[in-house]
């Protein structure tokens, strides 16, 4: 069984799953030096959403399905199982779980993808009011028009004093835990084990891949092609 860690560094591939419309931002500025959540000033837009979704569309089928969830990211809740924290870089040691998350998120982060899917049905319902919204956050709204694809970052070789839990706290437990199912399981294992990471990744020492996933919400469809090697 190899050791995971070695002269500080963590020694397994941790994955991100994101959107090609971050792509520039990504290879020009590295991982983790931008936060879409501030710059698109995506909190305050989503709880403005969020009311006119409560008075307006109430009854429509993406609310009913959603709304517990989107209002949760609003508040930023942390829960006994689940994280609604958004404005972080989050990466995982399953490949199959970042890909996921690319795939399910059409603008790359889950936050995001909410309050433009609740704008898209506010517009598709004719609520004129969300072109105030616009008006006041453009570059938000921009992205609707845009044509994307979900892309997978591969990161080798991490400093550990770069990483912490999912929650902020210490990695140690994860480290541990990803020593501890080395083997043939390990993919399956680790798929819920993720790290928060707290210092930009150089573009240099990032990979990436386009994800073609066949109109399949399936890892086992999935193509991966590398756009993006590290730079030796």
């Amino acid at each position: 069984m190899k050791n995971i860690e070695e002269n500080g560094k963590l020694k397994v591939t941790l994955y991100h799953g994101t959107n090609s419309i971050f792509m520039d931002s990504i290879l020009e500025k590295g991982l983790g030096y931008c936060n879409p959540i501030s710059d698109l000033n995506v909190k305050a837009t989503a709880a403005a959403v969020f009311e006119l979704a409560k008075e307006h569309i109430s009854e429509s089928i993406l609310y009913q399905k959603n709304f517990v969830s989107f209002n949760k990211m609003i508040k930023q809740e942390v829960t006994k199982s689940f994280n609604y924290q958004h404005g972080q870089t989050y990466l995982s040691p399953s490949m199959e779980t970042a890909s996921n998350y690319a795939v399910s998120n059409l603008y790359g982060s889950e936050f995001v993808s909410y309050t433009l899917k609740f704008i898209e049905e506010l517009i598709k319902h004719d609520i004129s009011i969300v072109k105030d919204l616009a008006n006041d956050n453009p570059d938000l709204f921009n992205l609707l028009r845009l044509r994307s694809s979900p892309i997978l970052i591969g990161l080798d070789d991490l400093p550990i004093s770069w990483l912490k839990d999912e929650r902020g706290n210490s990695p140690e437990h994860n480290i541990k835990y990803l020593q501890e199912i080395q083997g043939n399981s390990y993919e399956s294992l680790c798929k819920q084990t993720n790290f928060r990471l707290t210092s930009v990744v150089p573009s240099d020492q990032i990979s990436i891949y386009l994800i073609n996933h066949l109109a399949k919400r399936n890892f086992a469809y999935y193509k991966l092609h590398l756009l993006r090697s590290v730079v030796e």
